[in-house]
């Protein structure tokens, strides 16, 4: 019998919640410190460089998340099923596949580059000083997606401390590096760049170490056994089309965003890259009690219990609504300090504000969505997430069409409120089916 807790305590929400609410705020660090950086240059086409190298890396590296997004519910159900081989099957699966897409992209970083920049757009300016940042960072890609297997196995085990510290370590090095090499030595934009591979690379060498020492020998023989099992591959698999399909319209949809405002003017893509930071200093903060409920969830799926995870999902999601509306005040009080720390160009502030209460207001629109994903990503119910997806993001592409016109940028954010509105909508609908389904797998089990 697993001695894991199937419904958190509200001290086991929180003791799980701070860590990793710190861990994922580190995150979007990265993209702040290099924005904050290149905000050092009078201009806009440097922040808007960083915004368009940013969304190129986000659509090739996000587009391959569910290394992380199923590795949590995955590990989460084999730690609660106590399955010490399976634990690290699901470990090592995600690991190679990471290394293999990795080496992959190393070999075609010249026409996946052609491709994405040709797709984004931006003035001759923005795409030189992007395509630089590119030329560099690409070589971090094996590293980041082994960090993404690697910082979900260990949330997965409810591990949230060495996540936290991961994710200092990184930010810590990228601070120091980027700040050192691009306003000390005057290496622009490729030693932003250079700052954020060495730091995934130091993480990754970090988080290899840890998952080493609990290795235990005489278990390969199982474990090896578990990769060469085929359906456990399919399984993986599986979730990983549905999460990759459901991922990449995510992205798309930050990348449209992105396009839209090139297509706007390389100072509407200045201000939007700025508010896009805040928006995902909001999304890392919701994910921290969406990752609660992760954990949670996978350890009642794997327990067949469908009555823990309704409380699981009542108990985080409680909170997760308390964070929403406490990240907004946050956002709304210091918004215009962040302009500030963001660039020294005081039009590019004045733009910014403008279109502030946008970022600062999404957090509560959004927070639906947040917290189902994680309650599905648990369960591993990656089907609903995809088909929920697909429907959000076309009416994604329909609002754009008629709102861009009539509004311009503000047209453009009412349309990207709507997008994700409809992602929690879309999740919610589908809840009772993912109930149901639970109810009568277990239903089987107690008649077998």
């Amino acid at each position: 019998m697993s001695t894991h807790t199937l419904v958190p305590s509200h001290r086991q929400v929180f003791a799980l919640a701070i860590p990793v609410i710190l861990a994922n705020l580190a995150t979007p660090l990265l993209g702040m410190v290099d924005t904050a950086v290149m905000g050092r240059f009078p201009g806009a086409a440097h922040i808007a460089a960083i915004g368009l190298g940013a969304t190129v890396f986000s659509l090739l590296y996000w587009g391959f998340s569910f290394l992380r997004l199923t590795t949590v519910g995955l590990t989460a159900q084999a730690s609660g099923a106590n399955q010490y081989s399976q634990l690290y099957a699901h470990l090592l699966r995600p690991l190679l596949v990471a290394l293999g897409i990795g080496v992959a992209m190393w070999l075609l970083q010249a026409p996946m580059g052609w491709l994405l920049f040709g797709l984004l757009g931006g003035g001759e300016e923005v795409q030189n000083l992007a395509k630089a940042y590119y030329q560099v960072r690409i070589w971090s890609a094996p590293f980041t997606l082994a960090n993404f297997a690697l910082s979900a196995w260990f949330l997965g085990q409810g591990k949230a401390a060495r996540v936290l510290i991961l994710q200092l370590v990184m930010n810590f090095t990228n601070i120091v590096l980027t700040t050192w090499w691009v306003l000390g030595l005057g290496w622009g934009i490729e030693g932003a760049a250079l700052g954020t591979l060495v730091a995934e690379v130091v993480i990754c060498l970090l988080g290899l170490w840890w998952a080493w020492q609990g290795w235990l020998h005489h278990a390969w023989d199982e474990v090896k056994q578990q990769l060469k099992n085929k359906a456990q591959w399919a399984k993986l698999w599986q979730a990983n089309g549905n999460i990759m399909i459901r991922t990449l319209l995510l992205v798309g949809a930050n990348a449209l965003l992105i396009n839209r405002s090139a297509a706007l003017g390389t100072e509407t893509l200045a201000v939007n890259q700025m508010l896009m930071q805040l928006v995902l200093f909001a999304s890392y903060f919701l994910d921290g009690f969406a990752n609660v409920g992760e954990v949670y969830s996978g350890r009642a799926v794997g327990r067949k219990n469908a009555t823990a995870l309704q409380q699981v999902a009542l108990r985080t999601g409680i909170y997760a609504f308390v964070a929403a509306g406490f990240i907004s005040l946050v956002l709304w009080v210091t918004g215009s300090w962040w302009v500030q720390f963001f660039t020294v160009n005081e039009l590019l502030q004045q733009q910014t504000l403008v279109y502030l209460p946008w970022a600062v207001w999404l957090p509560l629109l959004a927070v639906l969505a947040f917290h189902l994903d994680g309650l599905y990503l648990g369960a591993t119910a990656t089907t609903a997430m995809r088909n929920g997806m697909l429907i959000s993001f076309a009416a994604y592409l329909v609002a754009m069409v008629i709102c861009i016109p009539l509004w311009q940028n503000h047209g453009l954010w009412l349309a990207y409120w709507g997008f994700m509105l409809w992602r929690g909508l879309t999740l919610l609908w589908q809840w009772p089916t993912l109930i149901q389904g639970l109810v009568n797998t277990n239903n089987r089990k107690d008649m077998g």
